[in-house]
């Protein structure tokens, strides 16, 4: 196992422009702001680690999510793993004190073959990567080897056909469209949560249970609702250079005045609903 200090080498450009959202100081600061707006839904409901468990994290990114994961219990340990340079550098300073106490150690390497040793691990937690990934199999098999037998994966994906806002606004389901199409062009799924119970069945693990996470706010919940709008507006803009960089001739991707201007007309109506589900997937694996 990698300590803390290990070197970070760099990648090259191919692994860093893969990330739909790109790596900017903004981009990483929405990282960990999303993480604690989605906690109490995404995080605080699943099978949350015990004490004293390792804990093997794929694709910790700035480490956002792994501040939750120390916090169920000082006696839990983390290996989180990224790719990314970048990405790793940020959660060496948000993540500091966990290190310096032990609780956390940070590895640069892919997610599909981490270098780790074999059954070392009571829980794999996999949040938001695999949408990202071209090898979403490898990743998941991956797990399975790291894990003890009885040993528990919980993971969290997109599912982005199901975003339902309404009224509808064009331009928001063109951007929306554009989105989505470009993660596909990086070789990426923003639907890859639909095929969650059958990457856990195929890497072998057993009692696999999935189920839709529903963010659904209507006119009965106008602050969730307006907090939810605000949240997604930040997550679609923080895509706009990398569509911008991409469009083909003759695309128009709609600037970022016509999407502010699409929610903030969403916001001021108090008939606007919005609904969308991720995906959450656990499994055991046999022993």
């Amino acid at each position: 196992m990698a300590n803390n200090n290990q070197n970070i080498n760099e990648f090259g450009d191919t692994d860093e422009e893969r990330y739909l959202h790109g790596f900017s100081t903004e981009e990483q600061q929405r990282l960990l702001a999303q993480a604690d707006f989605l906690a109490p839904t995404i995080f605080s409901t699943g099978p949350l680690p015990k004490p004293r468990d390792k804990v093997i994290e794929l694709g910790c990114g700035v480490g956002a999510q792994t501040r939750h994961i120390c916090s169920v219990d000082p006696s839990v340990r983390v290996v989180s793993v990224d790719h990314s340079p970048a990405q790793l550098n940020v959660a060496r300073t948000v993540l500091g004190p966990r290190i310096e106490q032990g609780q956390v150690t940070l590895l640069c390497a892919d997610a599909a073959a981490t270098g780790l040793d074999a059954e070392t691990f009571d829980l794999a937690y996999l949040c938001w990567i695999l949408e990202h990934s071209s090898h979403p199999q490898d990743i998941v098999q991956e797990a399975f080897r790291l894990l003890k037998p009885g040993a528990t994966i919980w993971v969290t994906e997109v599912f982005n056909s199901s975003l339902q806002i309404m009224p509808s606004k064009p331009v928001l389901g063109d951007y929306w469209n554009a989105l989505n199409q470009l993660q596909r062009e990086m070789l990426g799924n923003p639907d890859v949560g639909l095929q969650l119970p059958n990457l856990l069945h195929k890497a072998g693990f057993v009692e696999i249970q999935s189920q839709p996470v529903v963010f659904f706010y209507a006119a009965d919940k106008p602050r969730e609702r307006d907090a939810m709008l605000n949240y997604w507006q930040t997550l679609m803009l923080s895509a706009l250079p990398a569509l911008v960089k991409s469009a083909k001739g003759g695309q128009l991707i709609p600037t970022e005045m016509e999407v502010q201007t699409a929610f903030d007309e969403l916001k001021n109506n108090k008939d606007t609903v919005f609904f969308y589900h991720p995906i959450r997937c656990v499994g055991r694996k046999p022993g």
